[in-house]
């Protein structure tokens, strides 16, 4: 939480590294392969505290969202920050569920509101029995 406010880790390869952390803390320890893959391109500069934030918090129900409901054997995390844009990507290979009888759940309406919020797009795929995927996809401000 600490990285979270404090205005020296704002920049673009800080939070990546602090995101990278941070999944591979939630999923340490757990009964599935995990993939993380993290990459920053493009300068160093000074991000948006309000877009950080929402960007960690999606990543973090995101992954929460797995380990509580999947039951995967395969959990990957990507997090891709360009010039201008980020991408974000969670899947696993777990039990899935229908999205339009699911999609109210505080989690997901969370996310989707912190991606309007990035004003960034938020897709949700998912099948039952054929895990579920979520990307956010948006502009650096």
């Amino acid at each position: 939480m600490v990285n979270t406010v404090d205005p020296r880790s704002d920049t673009v390869g800080s939070v990546v590294d602090h995101a990278k952390a941070v999944a591979a803390r939630l999923l340490e320890g757990v009964d599935a392969r995990v993939d993380l893959r993290f990459s920053c391109t493009g300068p160093q500069r000074t991000l948006d505290p309000v877009l950080k934030r929402d960007l960690l918090l999606v990543m973090k129900e995101a992954v929460n969202n797995t380990l509580k409901y999947a039951d995967a054997t395969t959990i990957s995390v990507q997090l891709t920050v360009h010039d201008t844009s980020f991408d974000l990507a969670v899947q696993d290979d777990g039990r899935g569920f229908d999205t339009t009888t699911a999609a109210h759940g505080n989690g997901l309406r969370n996310m989707r509101s912190r991606a309007a919020s990035m004003k960034a797009s938020f897709v949700l795929e998912s099948s039952p029995g054929g895990g579920c995927r979520i990307q956010v996809t948006g502009p650096l401000r």
